[in-house]
């Protein structure tokens, strides 16, 4: 609702950027500059205070330089950096999706989209060096003016107030030194109004509490068994607040229970996946596990216990263990063997190069959708969870391997609360209990004999 993967990566790596510039160099010399401003007009007075006075009608025109640069640049920087946020997005999306953009020819669309916005940011940029330009132009014309004033003037004094050459000279330079210091400030000022609007952006999502967090507060049971209920449960996506998913949903899960759900596209069964590992909170109504209501428990702790597994299996840009060490920590070789034998990917882990150290590519893309649904399986047996969440876990299988995973997956199951989202008959015929789903309601529920 709020952002993008691409618009967090591309904030990451450019406003910290800007923020360290602001940070770092650009404070010495701002300091440097203002140093210089004072200094010179103190030395500007104690030689000659009405020379001074006249000389400080420079620096209303300086600021004002100084202002609208400061102005112009802070507003163009945020067009700026917004278009180079929108252009990190399609950069991500389409390098994260090449086998798709490839597959459509959509490379020149990819491209163009990703000009279109750089087109934004190189105009921006270009009224940005117009600006800076103008501004420093003017500046040096108010130095060059000052200059003249001062010798005008001076010459006046020098006749009438038996003021020296010398002190005008002295007063002349530091006021003009200090004048052009000030106005010499505006690059640093433009820097800071950048870092200014990076940082409020960061800062803003360092600082945003999120409705649900994992913390360490919250109950842990200490025999925990595994009951599922949900009672009367209304619940919608937060970015479809209208469409409700869930209206008066009410089902139970006893404790070492199969549970199969079946039903089309869009009744409610990856939702109730969603509502169990706590990824959203119902609008109304309560998700309990062994009877106590799931806000209430610590959400670490039960989502250490609730082993997934997707349709779509993630695996991540490293190799097969440390994927399959995101389900325990630390494994031993002999659990880690015992839960890839289990999961039917032995066969195909001993053949790779590297076996367990083999990488497996960005996203997985070393290896075959059933190999990765293996790898995503035997992280899930490797959790020892006490629910077992099965979304079609078994969809990129082939015949055999589905046959060989579903008799591994009969031995995991056993004391275990299990629920499996299925549409193949051999998926749910194991089952204890068929739940039918339409529309969030279950409209019909079967027992399976045993």
């Amino acid at each position: 609702m709020e952002t993008s993967t691409g618009e967090v990566i591309e904030r990451i790596s450019s406003d910290t950027v800007l923020i360290q510039d602001a940070m770092g160099e650009k404070v010495g010399k701002f300091l440097q500059l203002i140093s210089t401003f004072l200094s010179g007009f103190i030395i500007s007075f104690t030689r000659g205070w009405i020379l001074t006075l006249v000389m400080m009608s420079c620096i209303p025109p300086a600021v004002a330089a100084a202002a609208i640069l400061s102005y112009f640049v802070s507003k163009l920087s945020d067009s700026s950096q917004t278009a180079y946020v929108e252009a990190g997005k399609v950069l991500d999306q389409t390098v994260g999706s090449i086998k798709t953009v490839v597959s459509f020819t959509g490379e020149k669309n990819a491209i163009d989209k990703y000009e279109e916005f750089l087109k934004i940011s190189y105009r921006a940029t270009v009224h940005q060096g117009v600006i800076r330009g103008i501004a420093l132009g003017s500046l040096w014309l108010i130095a060059f003016w000052s200059y003249g004033l001062a010798i005008w003037y001076g010459a006046t004094l020098v006749i009438e107030k038996g003021y020296t050459g010398g002190y005008v000279i002295n007063v002349m330079m530091a006021s003009v030194a200090a004048s052009v210091s000030l106005g010499q400030v505006s690059p640093c000022l433009s820097a800071f109004a950048s870092a200014q609007i990076a940082a409020s952006k960061m800062f803003a999502t360092i600082d945003r509490k999120p409705a649900i967090k994992s913390t360490d507060d919250g109950l842990e049971l200490e025999n925990f068994l595994g009951n599922i209920e949900l009672k009367d449960v209304h619940f919608s996506y937060p970015a479809s607040p209208d469409k409700l998913i869930f209206k008066d949903f009410s089902i139970c899960i006893p404790s070492g229970t199969k549970m199969a759900l079946v039903g089309e596209s869009g009744s409610g069964k990856s939702s109730l996946f969603s509502l169990l590992e706590r990824f959203y909170d119902p609008q109304s109504g309560e998700v309990l596990l062994d009877g106590i209501n799931l806000k209430q428990l610590n959400l670490s702790w039960v989502r250490q216990r609730v082993g997934l597994v997707s349709q779509e299996p993630i695996l991540f840009t490293t190799t097969i263990r440390e994927n399959l060490e995101y389900g325990k920590k630390g494994a031993s070789q002999e659990e880690i063997r015992s839960a890839i034998v289990l999961a039917n990917a032995a066969s195909f882990v001993d053949m790779l190069p590297n076996g367990l150290d083999t990488l497996v590519g960005e996203h997985g893309a070393q290896l075959s959708g059933g190999q990765k649904q293996r790898i995503a399986i035997a992280r899930a047996i490797l959790k020892d969870p006490s629910i077992l969440l099965f979304d079609e876990a078994t969809s990129a299988l082939d015949a055999e391997s589905e046959h060989v995973v579903q008799d591994a997956l009969e031995n995991i199951m056993v004391n275990r609360t299990t629920v499996i989202i299925a549409h193949r008959l051999s998926t749910v015929k194991n089952a204890d209990i068929i739940s039918v789903l339409n529309r969030g309601q279950v409209v019909e529920q079967d027992h399976m004999p045993s």
